[in-house]
């Protein structure tokens, strides 16, 4: 085995990459439904979130740029834009 090869990550499993887009798909809608309520640091993470803090991170960065754009009214289509790579 080559050393590219050792410190390739793997890939989550079909059902955690399910998963996940299911609880993102989650908080955009609550985030879409009412922006000014809406808390990240309040939103309930499962848990394999809350121990890895570096995807967690991640993905409330995302999610505090997703609710600045919906509160700006920018339009979004989140089905061709999931990871929203431009934030304000």
């Amino acid at each position: 085995m080559s050393a590219d090869a050792e410190t390739k990550r793997s890939r989550p499993c079909k059902g955690k990459r399910l998963r996940y887009r299911r609880f993102v798909e989650r908080l955009i809608t609550q985030i879409s439904e009412n922006p000014e309520s809406f808390n990240v640091e309040s939103a309930a993470f499962p848990p394999s979130l809350q121990e890895d803090k570096d995807k967690l991170g991640k993905l409330m960065h995302r999610m505090q740029c997703y609710r600045d754009q919906v509160k700006a009214g920018i339009e979004i289509d989140i089905a061709k834009d999931l990871v929203f790579r431009d934030c304000l």
